[in-house]
This record gives structure tokens, sequence and C-alpha cells, in this order.
């Protein structure tokens, strides 16, 4: 399987001939997508519950007495809307679907949509976050992330990524894979690879214009630090590593690199294998990457201007390293952990 920011490439370079004008805007939803982490779901996530995101429905995070539904609400309708009496409830407006184009002017008749479902976001990565991140997420009211549209559409979707559902209309496809690109970059969640074949496939067709200016330029990306939790075997503390384990040996925090090292006779599988920081801001699962032949090395990348080379992978387009100091964490299937000081 071709490395995902290889697959990105080609589809940018195919997208912008196909057009025969280089759309900003798409280009930089495919730079986005490339930075991405690709990964399942960890099987030993805890399970997901609605209420750790909105424990009380919708919040009203600035204390307006306005919850974040009606600030969709009236962000989204075409028309000036009426309030309730209290002025915290929206009663009527004008909202377009974008998901189907159907028109609804009472607000009893619209939900919000989460473009990336909570249970989906939870599968992604947020269920290692605290509850203040939660709902925080839940109610996150930047451009892209809430939809206000009609609810058996909403009913439709559920928690489904886009290989296994997309809007009932199809010209808003290509807004909503940015959309749900974006979101998922905002907040540092992981996609699965067919979520990604599925997203090239829809950005691959898009055209001049199909994707709203700028839309992920936009969006600034948040670093979540995921609380502290009684699954893992507590504080880490770097050990030899097993025999026949993978161990990172070196992290340049200024170019943005990571060296693990298979220092064996035989090649070992990268599946189990996690790499993170010294907060646990940022982290991975490696089995991407495939394998480490034997007696080989292999160079994780981060940072937005990495560039590939033989016997190096690309992790994502971000800054993980502190400059200021950190440490690469390697921890294999066994348990057993690895460090190099950055």
């Amino acid at each position: 399987m071709a490395p995902i920011a290889d697959t990105i490439t080609a589809t940018a370079t195919s997208t912008a001939t196909s057009t025969s004008l280089a759309d900003d805007s798409l280009q930089e939803v495919l730079a986005v997508l490339s930075g991405l982490t690709v990964a399942d779901p960890d099987p030993g996530r805890e399970r997901y519950d609605r209420e750790t995101y909105q424990p009380n429905g919708w919040a009203d995070l600035d204390g307006d007495c306005i919850s974040g539904r009606h600030e969709v609400l009236i962000t989204q309708s075409a028309i000036p809307v009426q309030m309730s009496s209290s002025g915290c409830f929206v009663e009527t407006g004008s909202w377009t679907d974008p998901y189907t184009g159907i028109v609804v002017t009472a607000a009893s008749g619209i939900t919000i949509d989460h473009v990336v479902p909570l249970s989906e976001a939870h599968r992604a990565g947020a269920w290692r976050w605290d509850s203040a991140t939660r709902i925080a997420f839940a109610n996150d009211e930047t451009p892209g992330m809430l939809l206000a549209v009609v609810g058996s559409v909403n009913q439709a979707k559920g928690d489904k990524t886009p290989d296994k559902w997309l809007p009932p209309r199809q010209e808003f496809h290509c807004a909503y894979a940015a959309n749900w690109v974006s979101t998922k970059a905002r907040w540092q969640l992981s996609v699965t690879q067919p979520e990604v074949t599925a997203l090239i496939q829809i950005l691959s067709s898009c055209s001049v214009g199909d994707i709203p200016a700028r839309l992920v330029a936009v969006l600034p990306v948040i670093v979540i630090a995921p609380p502290p939790t009684t699954t893992t075997l507590g504080a880490v503390v770097p050990s030899e590593g097993g025999a026949s384990e993978i161990r990172v040996t070196q992290c340049q925090k200024r170019e943005e690199r990571v060296v693990l090292e298979n220092p064996t006779a035989n090649p070992i599988t990268l599946a189990g294998y996690e790499l993170h920081d010294e907060e646990s801001r940022h982290s991975t699962m490696l089995d991407q990457f495939g394998s480490i032949a034997a007696g080989a090395r292999l160079v994780i990348l981060t940072g937005e201007d990495n560039v590939e080379s033989p016997g190096e992978v690309s992790w994502k387009r971000q800054n993980v390293w502190n400059n200021d100091g950190d440490t690469a964490y390697l921890v294999a299937p066994s348990g057993s952990v690895t460090s190099a000081r950055c």
C-alpha cells in the first residue's frame, strides 16, 4: 500500500491537471489530510458515553443564556431569527440543510449535526481526553464543525465515517470531505485507512470552487493533552527493552526526526508499537509503517516541511518535538519502554 503522503501528492497533481488551475483551498485540504495519523481504533479504549461530551445537552460556554445549538441556529439562518421572549432560544428562521437542500423555517425542525460525530471522535482518540476537552469539542462552533440539518438525515448518518455515509446531496460532498478533514486535524483525531481512501476519492473529483476558500487555514490546530489514566502501567520508566524488540535511539527536535532501530538479526513488525512525546500530547501507533529489517533503522518525520527519503516515513505534518526540550518514548507491545532525549 502506498504511503498516504504519496497518494495525496498524486491526487493533488491529477486534480490540478484536470481543472487546469490549482485550487488553493483543495490543495490545502489535501495537504492537511496527508498529515493526519492513520490508525485503527484502540481496542482498549473506554466505552463511549455521550453524557461525558454533553452531560446536560448543549452547553452555554459563553454564559449568555444561548446554548451552542441556538448559537448555530442564529449563525446559519439565512434571515434574522426570531427569539423567544427570554432571548435564549431561537424559534424561527430559514435554514437550508446542506445535506439535502431542504429549507426549514421552524427551529424545532432542525437538528445540529457534529460533522465528525461524537462517538467517531471517541474512537479516533477523544476517549483519552478529560471532561472539559470533550465538552469543548462537542460545543466547538468553528465553521465546518457543526451544521444545521433536518433530523431524518442526521439519524441516517449516525456515527458513520465518509467511507460508510455521505450526504444525499452530491454537490456537498467536496465541502463535507473538507469539513471532515479540517475537524480531524483541528482536534488531532486519527483516521482509518478506509476513511482516507474514501476522502481521497471524494477530493479527487472536486473542481475549483467546490471547497469554500481558506476553509482549513482559518482553523488553528488545537493540541490536546490526554489526562492521566489508570489503564496504563503508570509513569513511564525507560528500560533497555526486550532483546528482540525495536528501540528508539535518536530524537532530533529541530529537524523533527526520530530514529528507530532493530538491533536483532530478524525483521520485526511495528504492529503494537506506540511512539509518543514527553507529555503524550502527540502519540501514534506504528502499525501503519510495516516492519524494520534486521539491523536496519527507520526514521520517522514530523513537521510541516518534511520530505521522505528511502528509509524514512512521515507521521504528521505538524511539529511534535518541543524545542525547549522533549523526550521520545517508544512503547513495545510487551510494555517495555525505550526513550531518547530531544
